[in-house]
């Protein structure tokens, strides 16, 4: 957890250096200098992700896409338009996150976990529980009225953090990771902006979702004799 905490900020300050060299601004700089870092990371902690193929098990990570779905359902029924226009951008800042918090919390944080000893199920929970706690870092800066919209938002990171630990636990590639974690980002951010409110048999819908991929996150992490191979 220190580990992953230190090597988190460390990336962040780095990531805002390049920003400011990059040409640019706003958004896009960020996204390269977060693309940037990543690769950085493979290289230099390129021990982690050997043993398999980048895009291996594709195909058992896209129960994941029904967070893809929910951002379509979620604001096509609050009634916030598509606007085209934001895809060259909406691609972008999608797939730089994606790369970035896979190769950090599904690649590096997860291999050190295990070589330091912890068990899969541990893994799993320590660096979906580290990857929510991230996330309460938007809080600086906003007002109290906007803390509960953090607290939601690491909520559902847990959530996600711990399916993709499985995922990535069970024996599926960084690669494939970031196909569908973008994808999820992706069809947030082609909308012209979030829903401010939802009503109660939406909100019970998306509880569902969250218990449900909790709970699939647990059946789903291997037992400590399955022998599972990472790329």
């Amino acid at each position: 957890m220190v580990f992953g905490t230190i090597l988190f900020f460390a990336t962040i300050l780095s990531a805002g250096v390049l920003s400011a060299l990059i040409p640019g601004a706003g958004d896009i700089a960020g996204a390269f200098a977060r693309i940037i870092i990543a690769l950085i990371l493979m290289v230099l902690f390129r021990d982690c992700f050997r043993g398999g193929k980048a895009f291996a098990g594709l195909t058992a990570v896209m129960p994941g896409l029904v967070f893809a779905a929910w951002n379509l359902f979620y604001h096509r029924s609050s009634g916030i338009s598509f606007r085209p226009e934001l895809i060259p951008t909406a691609l972008i800042c999608s797939i730089a996150p994606a790369m970035y918090e896979e190769v950090l919390f599904r690649g590096i944080l997860i291999d050190r976990l295990q070589k330091n000893g912890q068990t899969s199920m541990m893994a799993m929970v320590l660096s979906a529980l580290l990857f929510a706690l991230v996330h309460l870092t938007n809080i600086a800066g906003l007002g109290v009225d906007k803390v509960v919209n953090v607290l939601v938002q690491a909520g559902y990171a847990f959530v996600i953090g711990l399916l993709f630990a499985a995922f990535r636990l069970k024996g599926s590639g960084i690669g494939s990771l970031v196909i569908v974690h973008a994808l999820i980002d992706f069809t947030s951010q082609i909308h012209a902006a979030h829903p401010a409110a939802a009503s109660i048999p939406v909100l019970v819908v998306y509880i569902v979702i969250l218990a449900s991929s909790a709970a699939y996150a647990f059946v789903l992490v291997p037992k400590e004799k399955e022998s599972v191979r990472q790329g």
